[in-house]
């Protein structure tokens, strides 16, 4: 849902970057923060927006020291507590281990991570032999068929690319 990207003054206060939408939907729900010995709830402090990210406060984290050992942690909410998504949308997260294949069925690999580079989401997949490609995530165009049901989803996709 969002990550930790920077540390903002003395007191433990934290740049967050959010991967909502609208951005500000990370506010909504209990957050877990992912550190090296798994998930963990923290309390939502004071937040408010700077620059393009958001500076906030956690119950806990009073000092730049615990500050800095959260930084680019991943935030995470229960997925029970989202709201099912409406008809044509989808959770990035539902996409994560997706078989990707092309029209000629050539497996391209699995998504890895899902990001948005501004102008549009960009998929990351891995294939068996290690190699990465980063597919933009455009319905009709370069992505034809989802099927959540099959964890398979067709691309318009050349596998030199």
């Amino acid at each position: 849902m969002g990550q930790i990207v920077g540390l903002f003054g003395t007191r433990g206060a934290l740049k967050i970057r959010s991967e909502t939408r609208p951005r500000e939907n990370l506010f909504e729900y209990p957050w877990f923060i992912e550190q090296r010995d798994g998930w963990h709830a923290y309390q939502l402090g004071d937040h408010r927006p700077h620059q393009n990210l958001f500076v906030v406060e956690l119950a806990g984290v009073s000092d730049r020291e615990t500050a800095a050992s959260l930084m680019k942690c991943d935030i995470g909410v229960k997925r029970a507590d989202l709201p099912a998504p409406l008809p044509g949308e989808i959770y990035w997260a539902d996409l994560i281990g997706v078989r990707v294949l092309n029209e000629q069925d050539v497996d391209l690999g699995v998504i890895a991570q899902v990001s948005n580079n501004g102008a549009h989401d960009v998929l990351r997949l891995k294939a068996g032999d290690g190699r990465e490609r980063l597919i933009p995530f455009v319905r009709d165009h370069f992505v034809l068929d989802i099927d959540l049901a099959k964890q398979r989803l067709r691309v318009d996709w050349h596998p030199d690319d």
